[in-house]
């Protein structure tokens, strides 16, 4: 007779028939590795199935003068710089001529979604 302790990694039901246990430890072995495979082996058709989904992007409308400011203006001041060196309060000082080209920056980034190197 098979100890409980014993019983999960020494015996499994029979997927092929009426549910007879398997009870040697290389069969039980070689079942487990079949189900496995199957679950985790995904075939390229159902991947290139996947890669078609057409999906529809929410169209946003650039950021604003107005919102730049104001997002600007949310940043808390007395913070550390970043690896630019800039601070909170420098840009708060900048004036409108900073805002405008921090405006065409943002848009930029906006439109071709990549961060310019320079």
């Amino acid at each position: 007779m098979v100890e409980r302790d014993d019983a999960r990694t020494t015996m499994l039901r029979n997927p092929n028939d009426q549910g007879t246990l398997i009870t040697d430890k290389e069969e039980v072995t070689r079942e487990f590795k079949k189900v496995f495979e199957q679950m985790l082996n995904i075939s390229t058709e159902t991947e290139a199935e996947d890669n078609n989904i057409i999906t529809v992007e929410q169209y946003l409308e650039e950021p604003t003068l107005e919102e730049v400011k104001m997002a600007v203006e949310m940043l808390k001041g007395g913070k550390a710089p970043g690896e630019d060196t800039i601070t909170a309060e420098l840009l708060k000082k900048g004036g409108i001529t900073l805002m405008i080209n921090l405006k065409q920056l943002i848009n930029k980034i906006w439109r071709e979604e990549t961060i310019p190197k320079t």
